[in-house]
């Protein structure tokens, strides 16, 4: 049977919990199993090949990019090299990185979004750095995936 709950008992149960109530809650019979019934969906346009408008991409404004320090490093002598990154980074690479994360796995895909960002160049400095510990470059995988997967895709890995 579907029950509609009172509009109380979800406004009493929303202020003390935080969560909403669904409108309606359907309850079989001898399990005394719940299960929720969420409201009708609206019905969605069919696709009409007439009306249809194709997405531009490009041609709009260039965003100016700005690029920012990903790591350091301070030779014996004291001096110190800035290996920068731009903040923000073509979409298409966050799609070459979903392929490369699928077709090698995680870590390889790591490998070569890392040398993608900063350049083939600046991977081998970071590569022949002697003072580069793990957890440093932990970190510097961890803050280039973020920029290119994104901020949620970041924490996960």
């Amino acid at each position: 049977m579907i029950y509609r709950l009172p509009l109380p008992v979800r406004i009493f149960h929303w202020l003390w919990t935080g969560k909403q109530l669904p409108k309606f809650v359907q309850r079989y019979p001898g399990g005394g199993r719940e299960m929720v019934r969420t409201a009708p969906q609206k019905r969605q346009k069919k696709f009409n090949p007439d009306n249809f408008e194709p997405i531009v991409i490009g041609g709009g404004q260039v965003e100016e990019v700005k690029e920012v320090v990903l790591f350091s490093i301070i030779e014996d002598d004291g001096t110190r090299t800035d290996y920068l990154i731009p903040n923000k980074v073509r979409f298409s690479l966050t799609l070459e990185a979903g392929e490369k994360i699928t077709e090698l796995g995680d870590v390889q895909a790591g490998y070569w979004m890392l040398k993608q960002l900063i350049g083939a160049s600046n991977f081998d400095a970071l590569k022949k750095s002697d003072k580069l510990e793990k957890e440093q470059f932990d970190r510097i995988v961890e803050l280039a995936s973020k920029i290119v997967l994104g901020e949620s895709e970041g924490k996960a890995q």
